[in-house]
């Protein structure tokens, strides 16, 4: 496989075709005439439309609402077909029919779904090579998921627009006129513009990739629709096969097994489908790599139980692998255990210093334990709330004003005398200097949160004051450049805040400079009190909200703005 970062391309494919399998309401065309907007997009692949008959359309729609089913790739190929047929691309269709492979026959002789839907294309295709159509369409397309142009537009635009022009947006868009703030213009058309299923036909077994129920890579649209990029799900080492998942796999062991079989004739043999079946007997078989990865698949899969048995198991095998101390520490953190991640990465120093020492992720995680002092923080003398006016923006957001212009302007000379890095993350490379790194700006934020901004929270949430943070950076924007603004994004904490620094700036950053401190932060109060149980367990369904919403790409994000 080679060495490759999470999110680089490892290849492309060559592809018969890529099909629309959404279907288009009758008012959700995005070229009509808009403020500033250019219905262009290079993510999104210039196709022609299927002109499906209103019966038709309206018998689909129904049909979507079964999508999540165990069904949900048989009707996406079903869509498939008739967009084929409805965009009268008979090249296309006898292509697939002749060219490519069927793994295993008549497996859709009885379902009910194939011949309702034949029943409305009788006239263009006969009922056998209907079913071999959709067979062929089922066992050789890759749903991928394209973003709709409007929710570019909504990030890119939108903050440019004044207010006549936001109003008249909600208007064309069939939105509502009385939400149209930038923030409530844009978290509108991300929900209701989601992200549409692409069918990408491919002949996989001549490049040689390989299904897997923990794949190492997915499928992504490139060069306009023109390819299919195979993106490295996480870091790879030379020997890390590839592989790709060709089904849903949040199903259980048998549901997927059936799927697979469908797909290509045979049956799952994948590594984590064989340790599902016995995993006592498997837990003690696998190697520490096989462990590892089957670890890092149920963590980002929101399994931690199952993640920390492998890490554990793997640790004993391993006990002065930093890696390994790293992940249980994140399995930890994945749970909102704040303060017990912090246990594990010290105890891994405090055993292993030198191994530790050469860990980038164990050697920053010690260094913010010293420079936040997370075990001395109780000492600290709290102030009562700092008074504020909390203005409500969207739910969980809120708006007030925490510090001063002197302050503020200090802040900013403290930031500017260190040095400005791209490094905090691939996919979202912003200027910043880490708040731990500059010693005068270190000490006054160490004091300010413990004494004033823990017990704010505490007041305005209802809970302790036991916050912890967990990053906190100054953030430079610069108008013009790529760093003036940040896609939409959720970040992982239980709590966060941005202090807004300075207000001579204009838009995201459309001129001139934006100086901002941006913290994360883990309520944990540390402890299997009821009350402390309780806590955690809503900040544990707050997490898993905002982890589903990443997922489905409706997200909402929050945060503090308090420079007013």
């Amino acid at each position: 496989m080679g060495n490759y970062k999470k999110g680089e391309q490892i290849t492309t494919l060559p592809v018969y075709c890529v099909v629309p399998v959404f279907v288009e309401d009758e008012n959700s065309n995005f070229s009509v005439d808009l403020p500033l907007f250019d219905a262009d997009s290079s993510a999104v692949p210039a196709l022609p439309k299927p002109s499906f008959p209103k019966d038709l359309r309206s018998r689909l729609r129904r049909h979507f609402q079964v999508v999540h089913t165990d069904d949900s790739h048989l009707v996406y190929a079903i869509t498939s077909s008739l967009s084929l047929l409805f965009m009268e691309d008979d090249f296309q269709v006898n292509t697939i029919l002749d060219g490519l492979p069927s793994y295993a026959h008549d497996i859709f002789d009885e379902n009910v779904s194939i011949i309702h839907f034949w029943k409305c294309v009788a006239n263009k295709i006969s009922l056998e090579r209907w079913k071999s159509l959709v067979q062929k369409v089922y066992q050789n397309q890759y749903i991928l998921w394209i973003d709709h142009p409007l929710q570019d537009y909504a990030s890119r635009q939108i903050p440019l627009l004044n207010s006549t022009q936001r109003q008249l947006l909600a208007r064309r868009l069939d939105l509502s006129p009385k939400r149209s703030s930038v923030l409530s213009l844009i978290k509108l058309i991300h929900d209701k513009y989601t992200p549409r299923p692409y069918g990408v036909i491919c002949k996989l077994r001549r490049v040689q990739l390989m299904h897997s129920c923990v794949p190492s890579a997915q499928l992504e649209m490139v060069s306009g629709g023109k390819e299919i990029g195979v993106m490295a799900l996480f870091d790879t080492v030379e020997n890390d096969p590839v592989s790709i998942c060709a089904i849903e796999n949040n199903r259980s062991i048998e549901q997927r097994d059936r799927l697979v079989e469908q797909r290509s004739g045979e049956s799952c043999s994948c590594l984590r489908c064989r340790y599902e079946v016995d995993p006592s007997r498997l837990l003690s078989e696998l190697n520490t790599s096989q462990q590892k990865i089957l670890a890092r698949f149920y963590m980002f899969s929101g399994m931690p139980h199952e993640a920390k048995l492998l890490y554990d198991k793997a640790l004993k095998d391993e006990p002065e692998n930093p890696e390994l101390w790293h992940a249980l520490g994140a399995v930890a953190l994945s749970t909102c255990s704040f303060l017990e991640a912090q246990r594990i990465w010290k105890r891994a120093v405090d055993m292993y210093p030198e191994a530790c020492s050469k860990h980038a992720g164990i050697s920053l995680q010690n260094k913010k334990m010293r420079a936040y002092q997370y075990w001395g923080q109780a000492s600290e003398t709290k102030l009562p709330p700092v008074p504020t006016t909390w203005k409500p923006l969207l739910p969980q957001a809120f708006l007030a004003k925490a510090l001063d212009e002197t302050t503020c302007k200090q802040i900013i000379v403290w930031a500017e005398s260190a040095r400005w890095t791209q490094q905090r993350h691939y996919a979202v490379p912003t200027y910043d200097v880490p708040v731990h790194q500059v010693e005068p700006l270190l000490q006054w934020f160490r004091h300010w949160f413990q004494t004033a901004m823990a017990p704010t929270l505490a007041d305005q949430f209802g809970t302790s004051s036991n916050y912890y943070v967990h990053d906190a950076f100054c953030v430079r924007y610069e108008a013009g450049q790529s760093s003036n603004h940040l896609p939409v994004h959720t970040d992982e904490s239980t709590h966060s805040f941005v202090l807004a620094l300075n207000e001579d700036y204009e838009g995201g950053v459309t001129n001139k400079r934006r100086y901002v401190i941006a913290a994360f932060l883990y309520h944990d109060d540390g402890s299997s009190s009821p009350l402390a149980r309780l806590r955690k367990r809503k900040a544990i369904i707050l997490k898993n909200t905002i982890r589903e919403s990443k997922q489905q790409r409706t997200a909402f994000s929050f945060c503090f703005d308090t420079s007013r």
